[in-house]
């Protein structure tokens, strides 16, 4: 069970959902690693992808086989937890498309994956680059396997956000959200927390425990984070010793010369800048239990702009 929310405001992009992939009417993890997100560089666009619905193809969580298409790396697929562990760049020669082919591509091969009776959806948010110029670009799909699919475009309100969703949808969630949105006003570095906040008000249960968020500001570096419910515990075992660790996790990273498995880790920040990605994947928050100490020990990115109660600041154009 998912639900995936998409956001653009005043010069950001957030998308936030589910992180942990579960078997279908359970919540028993499939993969402990992989994610339902995806954060992708193509030659015109720098957009996080992210799905609900089928969670393995061909034997393969559904991440890994979103990357292995984007990317064109024969290797993916592997069990092998090395592969699944990996950084790669540099000598990567991945599919650099503009986000339009790419994406076309990427919704026949999903499809060609799909189970009889199944069903996919796929949230595509961030940024498209045109003469110079930065747009918004959220648009949701959802994919048959007799090949039809669901385009979905959301307007763009009167304050000047627009807001997707897939997954489980409450009802009214949407209006729900931009009346919650309006209300509490958050700057654009506590939309991610906002945003998860929102998915554990209205998911249902066992929705939004533990979510993965990805930022993309105008003028500041890509952002991942993970929202723990509770904290996640990880640990290193070395004979008759186990050091235990507040883990944390971060999804495939695909650009030109950049392959990043989905990730398991602890420790404090980690910021990289390669083949045109600046991205900082958060490192694990301050000690706390339960949505408030998730949320209040939450690393701030240095965005500190207000969105105002006009919204103001967003790019005219619309997605």
């Amino acid at each position: 069970m998912t639900l995936v929310l998409a956001l653009a405001a005043s010069g950001i992009v957030v998308q936030v959902g589910d992180r942990l992939v579960s078997e279908k009417g359970s919540f028993k993890a499939v993969d402990e690693i992989a994610t339902k997100q995806l954060l992708y560089r193509a030659k015109d666009a720098i957009v996080s992808i992210a799905y609900a619905g089928q969670a393995m193809m061909a034997g393969v969580p559904t991440d890994e086989m979103m990357a292995a298409h984007l990317s064109g790396d024969a290797n993916l697929g592997k069990r092998n937890s090395s592969d699944r562990f990996s950084f790669k760049s540099g000598g990567q020669n991945n599919n650099f498309w503009p986000l339009k082919h790419a994406l076309g591509h990427l919704l026949r091969k999903l499809t060609s994956h799909l189970s009889v009776g199944s069903s996919l959806e796929l949230s595509i948010a961030g940024f498209t680059v045109a003469a110079g110029e930065a747009k918004p670009f959220i648009q949701t799909y959802k994919l048959y396997p007799d090949g039809k699919r669901k385009l979905e475009r959301p307007p763009r309100n009167q304050n000047g956000v627009w807001l997707s969703a897939i997954g489980m949808l409450a009802p009214n969630l949407l209006e729900s959200v931009l009346y919650a949105l309006e209300k509490e006003q958050p700057t654009a570095d506590q939309l991610s927390a906002f945003l998860t906040d929102q998915i554990r008000r209205f998911g249902g249960p066992g929705i939004g425990s533990n979510t993965s968020a990805i930022s993309i500001p105008l003028g500041a570096p890509v952002v991942s984070e993970f929202f723990p419910l509770t904290p996640h515990k990880g640990a290193i075992v070395g004979g008759a010793k186990s050091i235990e660790f507040e883990a944390i996790h971060h999804p495939w990273i695909v650009g030109q010369q950049i392959l990043k498995a989905p990730t398991l880790g602890s420790g404090g920040d980690w910021h990289f800048h390669e083949d045109g990605l600046d991205v900082v994947l958060k490192g694990a928050s301050a000690k706390g239990d339960g949505l408030l100490g998730a949320m209040g020990s939450v690393p701030r990115f240095p965005l500190a702009k207000t969105i105002g109660p006009n919204f103001s600041g967003m790019p005219p154009s619309a997605p």
